[in-house]
């Protein structure tokens, strides 16, 4: 078995050499008792649970072969939700609890894609009414234009709009009074201090809801690892730019409580 292959679908599927370790897999999960698993090096665990999740999701054809064919009769495929903090720094309570949040969202909109069905809160789509009146926004971007467009499309919602046009004066408008906002809507791309080192001062701060306060980037970089960076800075959630508007209606009612 190569060093590096941690993923049992990729193992079988890519015609490796796999040492048969399902029998032992079939009596771990079949003898209802709670197992914790050390972690010393090389010991395989990352790809033990990865042939955990291929089994609970009843793919038989990637188990041919093994001991496990033979044991395992039923084959039955199990809701199952795999957590791997290995996508960026989970060095603290805050960031285990936003890394969370990112894979369960993921797998809220998978479920909503393949069901049609909405999970969690309830969201509003762009031209339904979405009624934040006595919430406040503080919307932060170093281009006018940005701040103008985005403060007009988000005027119907009746929240309150503040602005800010740089990292600098984000941390002091928020800092200044901390309970005032209910959000903060951060670019990413500004000069000097950018938006997740402002994200970074904001939850080092020490002040009133710093710690709790949702903070969405707002970022044209939308590939999985520049997603993780804003997550690992602090962030909650992410919107991409050109911003849509459907997007941004889902996410402030999902984080703003009305």
């Amino acid at each position: 078995m190569p060093v590096g292959i941690q993923d049992f679908e990729d193992l079988r599927m890519s015609g490796y050499v796999y040492v048969d370790k399902t029998m032992h897999l079939y009596r771990m999960v079949t003898q209802g008792k709670p197992y914790f698993l050390g972690r010393p090096r090389r010991f395989g665990k990352s790809l033990f649970i990865s042939t955990l999740k291929a089994y609970f999701l009843g793919k038989k054809n990637l188990f041919e072969g093994l001991a496990i064919a033979e044991l395992e009769k039923d084959w039955i495929e199990y809701p199952v939700i795999y957590i791997d903090f290995n996508i960026g720094s989970v060095d603290s309570m805050q960031s285990v609890e936003i890394t969370l949040n990112a894979i369960l969202e993921d797998y809220e909109s998978d479920a909503e894609a393949s069901t049609g069905q909405t999970t969690g809160s309830e969201s509003c789509a762009a031209g339904e009414e979405c009624d934040f009146s006595g919430k406040t926004l503080l919307l932060v971007d170093d281009v006018d234009i940005n701040l103008e467009i985005a403060s007009a499309l988000l005027e119907p919602t009746g929240a309150t709009i503040d602005t800010a046009t740089s990292g600098n004066e984000a941390f002091e408008v928020f800092t200044a009074n901390p309970d005032r906002y209910d959000l903060i809507l951060m670019d990413i791309q500004m000069p000097g201090i950018d938006g997740m080192e402002t994200t970074r001062m904001i939850r080092a701060s020490g002040k009133p809801n710093a710690a709790t306060i949702p903070i969405i980037a707002m970022t044209a970089n939308v590939f999985r690892e520049d997603i993780e960076k804003c997550l690992s800075a602090g962030m909650n959630d992410h919107l991409g730019k050109p911003i849509n508007m459907d997007d941004v209606m889902k996410v402030l009612s999902y984080y703003i409580k009305v």
